[in-house]
Order: structure tokens, then C-alpha cells, then sequence
């Protein structure tokens, strides 16, 4: 067990025989951190607001995220990962 994150390891073979579209795509590559199996030219569309700037009252005990002005950025950003997966 490691005390912090350490170097992982990745079986491709063992990926692409749990790979669901194994017949469509054939997993070649990771993310940099190697969260997301890709196909050869794959893309991982991230997406995350800067909620640092929807903190009320930061680094005092009555710190808080303001969840109205996260409504506006959040509907956004689904909105546009949708486009981009195409869903």
C-alpha cells in the first residue's frame, strides 16, 4: 500500500478484453494520470469551474460556496460537454 500516490500499473491486454466497444475501438492510451482509457486519437473532455471565486467569506470558520452563482457555470459547462460528446 502506498502512503501517497505512487506509480500504477495498466494491463492494455486485460483493458481491451473488459472494453465493452472492443469491437469498435481498441484502447491504445491514457489520460496523462491514467484515469481514462483511450482509443488511438481519444479525447477526454474535463471540464470544472473555478469554485475558488464562489467562496464567500474564504479562510474564516464562516466559509461557504455560494450555490446560486454555481447554478450559472454549472448548466454552462454540462451544456457544453454535451455538445462535445454529442449527447
Amino acid at each position: 500500500m502506498y502512503r501517497s500516490s505512487g506509480p500504477g500499473l495498466l494491463f492494455i491486454d486485460r483493458i481491451n478484453t473488459m472494453n465493452d466497444p472492443v469491437y469498435r475501438d481498441c484502447i491504445t492510451v491514457t489520460t496523462p494520470c491514467g484515469e481514462v482509457p483511450l482509443p488511438a486519437m481519444g479525447a477526454c473532455n474535463l471540464g470544472a469551474p473555478k469554485l475558488i471565486r464562489l467562496v464567500r467569506f474564504p479562510f474564516t470558520h464562516m466559509a461557504a460556496l455560494n450555490w446560486d452563482q454555481l447554478r450559472a457555470p454549472a448548466t454552462v459547462a454540462a451544456r457544453f460537454l454535451d455538445d462535445v460528446t454529442g449527447l
